[in-house]
Formats: C-alpha cells, sequence, structure tokens
C-alpha cells in the first residue's frame, strides 16, 4: 500500500481512503507513515498542542463490516497521545473507555441524504507512572472496501463535536470524490 499525503483541494490525500478535509490553519500536519496495512498523519493544533489522527486501510474480503468489530482498533493503532508508537516502543498506557457506540453521523446535501453510520469513542489514557493524561474522541467509519479511523486527542479536556463535524466533513468529501464514479 503506498502511502499517499499531498495537498489537495479539500487539505491533505491519505491512501486509500482519498482526500481529508481541509483543517484550520492552526492544524499543522506533525507525523505520517505507514505501518503494516494503516496509513496514517497526524496534525498538531499549534494554538492547543492537541492531535488529530488520521488512519485508513482497504478491508480484505474476509475482514468483517460490522462497526462494533473495530472498538478496539483506535486504541490499539493510535497510543494514548494520539500517535502511532515508533516501532520497538515499550511505553506503556493505562486507557479507560468510556464510552463506545454505533451511531449516525447525519448529513444531508442538495436533497440527498448522506448520513452514515459510525463507530464513536470516548476514552482517557495515561502513561503507567501517571505522569501524563489524555481524552480521546474518534470514529470510525467504513466506505465500502476502505476503513477510515479519526481520533482528536489532548491533554485538555475536549468536547465530541469538533471530531463529529470533521467526521461528517469526511463523509461529504467521500460522496462528493464519488459522484463521477
Amino acid at each position: 500500500m503506498l502511502l499517499c499525503l499531498a495537498n489537495s483541494v479539500h487539505g491533505e490525500d491519505l491512501a486509500p481512503f482519498g482526500a481529508l478535509p481541509k483543517l484550520e490553519k492552526e492544524w499543522v500536519a506533525h507525523k505520517s507513515g505507514q505501518r503494516g496495512i494503516m496509513s496514517w498523519t497526524v496534525f498538531q493544533n499549534t494554538k492547543t498542542g492537541a492531535l488529530l489522527s488520521f488512519a485508513s486501510r482497504k478491508l480484505t474480503p474476509t475482514d468483517k463490516r460490522e462497526l462494533i468489530y473495530f472498538s478496539d482498533s483506535s486504541r490499539e493503532f493510535f497510543c494514548a497521545r494520539g500517535e502511532v508508537p515508533p516501532p520497538g516502543s515499550n511505553e506503556t498506557f493505562n486507557i479507560s473507555p468510556i464510552q463506545t457506540k454505533v451511531t449516525k453521523l447525519h448529513l444531508m446535501n442538495a436533497g440527498r441524504d448522506l448520513s452514515r453510520d459510525a463507530l464513536g469513542f470516548t476514552w482517557v489514557g495515561e502513561t503507567e507512572d501517571r505522569s501524563e493524561s489524555w481524552m480521546a474522541h474518534g470514529y470510525v467509519m467504513i466506505f465500502d472496501d476502505v476503513c477510515l479511523y479519526i481520533q482528536h486527542t489532548s491533554k485538555r479536556p475536549i468536547a465530541m463535536e469538533f471530531v463529529e463535524g470533521v467526521a461528517v466533513d469526511a463523509i461529504d468529501l467521500q460522496a462528493t470524490q464519488n459522484k463521477g464514479k
């Protein structure tokens, strides 16, 4: 799988998903890469230090498509800090799930109902020595044969609405990209 992170008319591209939602100027590209079958990129907010992480992968014909099966994936892929841990990292985090549930993200565009089911999650994580802690909200969505993860992580309390808006923008972008197909 080739990681494709480049400027597009909407923002950045992340293979195999495609264009990511355009973010406000205080969100700057922080890190990106590939780990196994997953391509990922992380943006950092220059004002708050918060992270907005995206990851995507192509689903195989044998992968289950029920969203609930993805409930542990974000905690396993993005460490408590909202980033992908470096290879060989042995840092241990304690993750406490607060809520994980399948929900509907609502979107109407030009009279079309583009609403989509998504797995929403919220958790709090901390280092084993409890010297650092984070809060994360995010969504997992499936678009045909591509799984997209979006996670907002911060050392400060954060609300779900920001990452929900980013997820809805991703739905809209995907519908726009697939309109001509």
